[in-house]
C-alpha cells in the first residue's frame, strides 16, 4: 500500500514543461503516451523498452491504448545495462527492416540511451565513434533524426533530458559518449509511478548518480548562472527526499520529488561534469560496476582532490543544504554520513572483485570527454591517485 503524506494531492505534481524537450510530469501520465504519439503525428515506432517492464501493468495498459488507437508497435527488448554497439546495430536493424517512423525509449538509463542512438545512428551513413562527444565531431552528422518519446522508469540519470548517449564499446570496454544537440527526446513524460518497484538499493544508486549530475555541473567551470541554481536546488531536494525513498520506497511524494530532481540534474550538466564521471565511465567500461553506485564511491574522493578550486562553491552549497558550518569540512561530513546511510561503499575495493588497473583506469579517465569540464586540469598521474585513494579508502 503506498504511503502518502496527508498533505499530498498528486493533482499538485501534475505539471508541462520545457527545458527545452517538453516535459509531461505527473502521476500515472504514462497513460498519456498514445496522445504522444498522436501528437507527434507517428503510428509506427520502435518500442526500446527494458525485459523487466515489458509487463508492467501501467505500461501495458498504456501500450494497449496505442495499438487500439491505430499505432503499430515494435518490441525491442533483448539488449542488457550498459548497451554496447552490438545491441545498437541490432536496434537499428530491426528500425529499418520494420520500417519504423519514430522511437520510444522506457526504462532506465541504459534503455533511454540506446533508444536515442538508435534514433540518430539509423539515418547516419558514417562509424558510431564519428559523433563521439569531442569537439565539433558532430557537426559530421544528419541531424533530421525520427522523433524519440522517452519514459524513464527510475529517478537518476536523466538520459530522457540529455543530448549524448554512453555505449560500450566493446572493442576496448570503454564507455563512450556520442553527441548531438538534435539527440533530444521530442516529448518526455515521467511519471514517478513508475518509480514505485524500483528496490531501495537501485533507487539510492541512481539517486545518487542525479546527485553527482548536480555537483559536478555546480562545480565545473564556465559562468551559467541557470545551470548553477537548478544544480543547487537539486541537491536540496535529494538530500531531503532521497533517504525518505530509500526507506519507504511506497512514498509517492518522495518519489515525485526525487523524479524532478533526476530531471534537473541531467538539465544542469548540460553546463558540464568532471572527474567523478571520467573515472565511473572508464571503472564501469572496463568492470562493468552500477555507474550510480560508482559515482557515489568516487565522490569523495574527488572532492578531496578538487578543494583547491571549489572551496568557495563548497561554501554556498552547504548553505543551500542547510548545513550546521558551511564550508568544505562540513560538507565533506556530511556527504559521507549522506551516503553510508543509503548503503553506499566508501571503497573501490567493496565494489570490484578482481584485479584492478588503476593505471589503465587513470589513461581512460584522462582521455573521457567529461573530464575537460572538472574544474581543475588532471593529468593521468592526479587520476591515478585519486582512483588510488578511492581503493583503498584514504
Amino acid at each position: 500500500m503506498q504511503t502518502i503524506n496527508s498533505t499530498f494531492n498528486s493533482q499538485q505534481f501534475s505539471a508541462d514543461w520545457s527545458y527545452p524537450t517538453p516535459i509531461w510530469f505527473g502521476v500515472e501520465r504514462i497513460s498519456e503516451l498514445v496522445n504522444g504519439c498522436v501528437l507527434l503525428g507517428k503510428h509506427r515506432p520502435l518500442v526500446v523498452i527494458d525485459t523487466m517492464l515489458v509487463e508492467h501493468p501501467l505500461i501495458v495498459r498504456a501500450l494497449e491504448r496505442c495499438s487500439q488507437a491505430g499505432i503499430d508497435l515494435k518490441i525491442f527488448s533483448s539488449f542488457r545495462s550498459d548497451p554496447d554497439t552490438e545491441m545498437l546495430d541490432r536496434g537499428i536493424g530491426i528500425f529499418n527492416e520494420s520500417a519504423r517512423d519514430s522511437v520510444i525509449g522506457i526504462g532506465g538509463g541504459s534503455a533511454l540511451d540506446l533508444a536515442k542512438a538508435i534514433a540518430f545512428m539509423a539515418v547516419q551513413t558514417k562509424p558510431i565513434w564519428t559523433f563521439e562527444s569531442l569537439p565539433n565531431l558532430w557537426k559530421a552528422a544528419n541531424d533530421n533524426l525520427p522523433p524519440i518519446i522517452s519514459v524513464p522508469t527510475t529517478a537518476g540519470t536523466g538520459a530522457e533530458v540529455g543530448r549524448a548517449a554512453v555505449l560500450l564499446d566493446t572493442l576496448d570496454n570503454r564507455k563512450r559518449l556520442i553527441f548531438h544537440p538534435k539527440m533530444l527526446s521530442s516529448l518526455v513524460i515521467v511519471d514517478p509511478t513508475l518509480t514505485l518497484t524500483v528496490p531501495a538499493s537501485i533507487s539510492a544508486a541512481v539517486g545518487i548518480d542525479a546527485f553527482s549530475h548536480a555537483f559536478e555541473a555546480y562545480c565545473a567551470n564556465g559562468f551559467h548562472p541557470m545551470g548553477d541554481g537548478i544544480a543547487l536546488q537539486a541537491m536540496c531536494l535529494i538530500k531531503q527526499w532521497l533517504p525518505i525513498v530509500f526507506r519507504e520506497g511506497s512514498n509517492l511524494q518522495a518519489r515525485c520529488y526525487l523524479s524532478a530532481a533526476a530531471l534537473m540534474g541531467a538539465v544542469a550538466f548540460h553546463k558540464g561534469l568532471g572527474a567523478v564521471h571520467a573515472v565511473s565511465h572508464s571503472i564501469g567500461g572496463v568492470y562493468g560496476t552500477h555507474h550510480g553506485l560508482t559515482n557515489g564511491v568516487l565522490l569523495p574522493y574527488v572532492v578531496a582532490y578538487n578543494r583547491p578550486v571549489i572551496e568557495d562553491k563548497l561554501v554556498r552549497l552547504s548553505e543551500n543544504l542547510n548545513l550546521l558550518q558551511p564550508g568544505y569540512e562540513s560538507f565533506v561530513t556530511w556527504l559521507r554520513e549522506f551516503l553510508a546511510d543509503l548503503g553506499i561503499p566508501s571503497r573501490l575495493s567493496q565494489i570490484i572483485h578482481e584485479p584492478f588497473d588503476s593505471e589503465y583506469i587513470a589513461q581512460l579517465a584522462t582521455a573521457d570527454p567529461t573530464a575537460r569540464t572538472n574544474p581543475q586540469t588532471l593529468s593521468q598521474q592526479h587520476y591515478k591517485t585519486i582512483i588510488d585513494n578511492a581503493w583503498f579508502g584514504r
